[in-house]
């Protein structure tokens, strides 16, 4: 990882379990996200990667006796600060990423669209288009549970 400065690591990175770290690093890579580096197992198979998009990263590797991999719970929320939301939909579509959920503006603010990694893992993409008071927002949540509540 000849790239690695522990200086500029962020306090958290998310660290995902996946089938295939080759064919991840292309899928991320589709998404604007460049390999900060790799470190190979005496096999030739990807051990570790380390992927970063501006000032997100991501860790990967494959699946080792305790761990499995695919969505467990865990998303990630990645915000675009100078990025069009639907363009960057648009061109992970057409690199064939599966899009989970399309463009929409949420009630706090934030224009999202989520992809799904083969793992199973689900990323959403967002920018901030609209500021929201408390009260815009507190009325939006419970209109939202209640509408959950009866679905």
């Amino acid at each position: 990882m000849a790239d690695y400065d522990p200086s500029q690591m962020p306090d958290l990175v998310p660290a995902l379990t996946v089938r295939d770290p080759r064919a991840s690093l292309a899928w991320f890579e589709k998404l604007g996200f460049h390999t900060l580096g790799t470190m190979e197992m005496p096999n030739g198979e990807i051990g570790h990667a380390h992927v970063v998009r501006k000032g997100v990263h991501v860790m990967l590797g494959p699946a080792c006796p305790t761990t499995e991999p695919g969505a467990t719970g865990l998303e990630l929320y990645v915000n675009l600060r100078d990025e069009d939301v639907d363009s960057l939909c648009d061109r992970a579509r057409q690199g064939g990423v599966t899009i989970g959920e399309e463009p929409n503006d949420k009630f706090w603010g934030d224009r999202t669209f989520q992809v799904v990694h083969p793992d199973g893992y689900r990323i959403t993409f967002a920018k901030h288009v609209r500021n929201v008071s408390e009260q815009e927002m507190q009325d939006a949540l419970n209109q939202w549970a209640a509408a959950e509540a009866t679905a």
